[in-house]
């Protein structure tokens, strides 16, 4: 077999092509940005110090020889990332995306033809133009689309949910989610998901997002994501007063933080403190609103090393959100013994046994989210042993894990 792994961007994309390389059947690990010698990503990196540093190197697999390794599309990708983080240029970002994902899938798909490869992976909103070139030029070449999020089709049903519930939050979400919204991509992702073949999902969640969008079941294939367990040290978990919950991730109305930050109002800080590990915008009204509220600590992006002392000193791990994959940093919390409460949107209910590990609630849920908040802060007697539970629940999610039913589905698919 000769799998070619392609994506813009990073993701578990390294995990994929570092499974397939280890089963010898990688063909090409094909993305954007990447730190590999005489890169403009390295000359860049050279340039930064510090957390972006650090950021800058994460964008390299130490498992991957540099010459299964190649690059497309670098400046492009690096001026659209430019583009991003500019407020005055935002108009622009829809249409630097689709001239990125669109000259990227052209790229991918001559490299494909060219080495008469058996298959390729590519992700969700990148592939449109590598499908259609395959179909028409190299039909037997299979197109699997890894799905990183709940399809986006399913997302527009969601989010409208949520702000049918919450109206005051509703001109909020619409806005941080207008891509969702967009007529321009709900056609380029029908198309998408019409010309991709065979479809991994990452949680039984994106299977059903899937499946809302016409798909039908036999083409999907659930590969929950792993973890690296040698990289996360337990911590045995009692109880302290205050209640240290965390939330991972940046601060946006998709993960369904604005409900947590709700329910926080509803206790005192000698009960209740929240840990905000995740980048933000200052402006954002979500961190207005909360910034000086002294039960809700906003940490910023972290580092991994420092993320693991803050997982020290948790109790909980809360994710509320609308719309995910399967959240990886769950994985990485119970790694250190937090059990979680987390929504059946967040792709990582697939391992969570209800009063076992953790709890899962319906998103949108505020009084729900309360409810679970409440059972930990009255029976303090029960976080060590969930927090065993929770430790145990991941020793079979490893990357390992999930490098073995990736091969074995794409075996099967093959």
């Amino acid at each position: 077999m000769k799998i070619l792994v392609a994506h813009e961007g990073k993701q578990h994309s390294f995990k994929t092509a570092e499974a397939l390389y280890s089963k010898g059947c990688l063909a090409q690990y094909i993305t954007t940005i990447y730190d590999k010698p005489y890169s403009l990503t390295r000359i860049i990196k050279n340039l930064l110090w510090g957390k972006n540093k650090k950021k800058c190197s994460s964008h390299k697999s130490v498992k991957l020889p540099n010459d299964k390794v190649t690059q497309y599309c670098e400046f492009q990708a690096l001026i659209r990332m430019l583009i991003s983080k500019l407020p005055f240029l935002k108009k622009y970002n829809n249409k630097c995306y689709d001239w990125l994902h669109d000259n990227f899938g052209r790229k991918v798909a001559e490299y494909a033809v060219k080495n008469n490869v058996d298959a390729v992976i590519m992700y969700d909103t990148n592939a449109n133009s590598c499908w259609k070139i395959l179909k028409a030029k190299a039909p037997h070449i299979k197109r699997i689309l890894d799905v990183t999020i709940g399809n986006r089709l399913y997302l527009k049903y969601i989010y409208e949910r949520d702000a049918t519930l919450y109206p005051e939050t509703s001109i909020d979400i619409m806005e941080e989610q207008s891509e969702v919204f967009s007529l321009h991509n709900q056609v380029r992702l029908k198309e998408e998901i019409t010309l991709s073949q065979y479809f991994l999902a990452g949680s039984n969640f994106v299977k059903e997002s899937l499946e809302y969008s016409g798909v039908l079941s036999r083409q999907i294939f659930v590969v929950n994501y792993g973890v690296d367990l040698d990289k996360f040290v337990y911590t045995p978990k009692g109880f302290r007063k205050p209640l240290a919950l965390l939330y991972t991730g940046n601060c946006s109305y998709r993960k369904g933080l604005h409900h947590l930050l709700n329910v926080i109002k509803c206790y005192s800080n000698s009960d209740i403190i929240l840990y905000i590990a995740g980048g933000y915008d200052s402006n954002s009204s979500l961190y207005k609103k909360y910034s000086n509220d002294d039960r809700i600590n906003f940490l910023g992006f972290v580092t991994h090393d420092v993320l693991h002392d803050i997982y020290k000193k948790s109790d909980v791990f809360v994710l509320p959100s609308l719309a995910e994959g399967f959240a990886m940093v769950s994985l990485e919390a119970m790694s250190e013994g937090l059990p979680v409460i987390c929504t059946k949107n967040a792709g990582c209910n697939d391992i969570i046994l209800d009063g076992k590990n953790g709890f899962i609630i319906d998103a949108s849920d505020e009084d729900a989210l309360k409810n679970r908040i409440d059972w930990f802060l009255n029976n303090s007697d029960k976080i060590p042993q969930m927090s065993i539970a929770a430790k145990k629940s991941v020793e079979n999610h490893s990357w390992n894990d999930y490098g073995e039913n990736l091969y074995n589905v794409i075996t099967k698919i093959l």
